[in-house]
Parts: C-alpha cells; sequence; structure tokens
C-alpha cells in the first residue's frame, strides 16, 4: 500500500483514511454478513468425490448461491457504461 512504511505505520495525513475503513469494516460485519457456516465437512467429501471422479456428486454438497438484488441505481451506472 502507497504511505504505509515497512513498520506497518500510516503518515499522520493518511490516518482518516484507516479510520474510515475501520467503520466499513464494522458496518460490513454488522449490517451485510446475515451467517457464517462452517463447510469444513463438505469440503472433505466433494474433496474425495471429485478425486474418485465424481464431481457432479460434489457439487450437490454445496448450497446454491443466491442472486442479490442490486439497486437500480447501481444498474443502471454498471450496465450503461457510466
Amino acid at each position: 500500500m502507497p504511505g504505509l512504511s515497512w513498520r506497518c505505520h500510516l503518515p499522520s495525513d493518511q490516518s482518516g483514511v484507516a479510520q474510515m475503513g475501520r467503520h466499513l469494516i464494522r458496518t460490513f460485519t454488522d449490517h451485510w454478513i446475515e451467517s457464517l457456516t462452517d463447510l469444513t465437512p463438505q469440503v472433505r467429501k466433494a474433496a474425495s468425490l471429485i478425486q474418485t471422479g465424481h464431481a457432479a456428486k460434489a457439487q450437490r454438497l454445496f448450497p446454491v448461491e443466491r442472486a442479490h438484488p442490486l439497486l437500480r441505481a447501481w444498474e443502471n451506472r454498471l450496465f450503461s457504461g457510466g
């Protein structure tokens, strides 16, 4: 990261950036994460299935990813190129 010393100290003019980062991290962890699930057992079983040529069975062990709604304003910006 530019401006970060080898001892990981931010110059005083960038301390506000670090504090803003902490705020965003707090918002993310408090408001956006709904749950955490340990998938270690499924991953181990999937690895075994894949190694034995059963990739389709391995894929069924995991939850289907769901699409999250996108704000109309963001959608317009992303897909209109500007």
